[in-house]
């Protein structure tokens, strides 16, 4: 996938994106932009782009008035909200140890309209279908999007194949007992999206974790990884970082973790 290429329609072209088990349809009219959805049967690995796209008969088109915008670019994204991630398998580290991992974050497609120096996000999607969860207590906890995943020792080579983001994570256990890694939340919305010869990665995201006698130190790097640090930024952050939110979302993970 070409994150720099950018789209120029006929009148009445119909281009499709598919990847997983999702495909995308755009068409463009003299003053309008139409944008269909579909989940598929059959799940393909990466992204391709057919450029006169057949059109399924029962598709439900949103339509958008756009009579300047006239040209399109695709660009990955993360999810627009947290994930509470759940190891597949019970991490454990002792006091004095850190780890780090890599953690497969889903890929989000935005597309965006544009003419210059103008631009409006017309559609997005999740390439991988996610269910909602509540993350925390009742009162200081927000809802995310659940997710079972392997603690991955290396990035893939290939992070269009799998629709993912490797996100680099290091935890240093600063406390004086045994951590258990059992649940904890990443707030992808935060997160750059870095390009590394076909692979996207983002920021690497440092956990200090103290215990419940101090407040954490959480931090969030604003360059590529030390291991791709030819890579070059092909998305932004969604939202700015916020740091009161970043230290609350993991204070609520000695929530979810067994100390002892």
């Amino acid at each position: 996938m070409n994150w720099i290429e950018e789209y120029q329609f006929d009148d009445n072209q119909c281009r499709a994106w598919k990847g997983g088990g999702k495909t995308v349809w755009i068409r463009r009219t003299e003053d309008e932009w139409l944008v269909a959805s579909k989940d598929t049967l059959k799940k393909q690995p990466g992204i391709s782009c057919s450029e006169n796209a057949k059109v399924p008969s029962d598709l439900e088109w949103k339509r958008v008035i756009s009579s300047k915008l006239n040209s399109l670019k695709v660009r990955p994204a993360t999810p627009d909200l947290p994930l509470a991630l759940k190891p597949v398998e019970v991490m454990s580290i002792l006091p004095g140890e850190q780890c780090h991992f890599y953690i497969k974050v889903p890929l989000w497609l935005q597309f965006i309209i544009f003419e210059r120096k103008k631009e409006e996000l017309l559609f997005e999607v999740p390439m991988t279908a996610l269910s909602r969860t509540w993350f925390g207590d009742s009162s200081s906890g927000f809802i995310s999007y659940s997710l079972c995943t392997k603690l991955l020792k290396e990035a893939g080579k290939n992070g269009y194949e799998s629709l993912s983001i490797f996100c680099p994570f290091y935890i240093y256990n600063n406390h004086k007992i045994k951590l258990d890694l059992i649940k904890f939340c990443i707030h992808g919305e935060n997160l750059s999206i870095f390009e590394d010869t076909g692979r996207l990665v983002s920021n690497t995201v440092v956990v200090f974790f103290r215990g419940d006698e101090q407040e954490d130190r959480i931090s969030i790097s604003e360059t590529p990884p030390e291991q791709f640090q030819g890579a070059t930024r092909v998305a932004q952050p969604r939202k700015p970082l916020n740091r009161s939110i970043l230290r609350k979302s993991f204070r609520v993970i000695k929530q979810f973790t067994s100390i002892g």
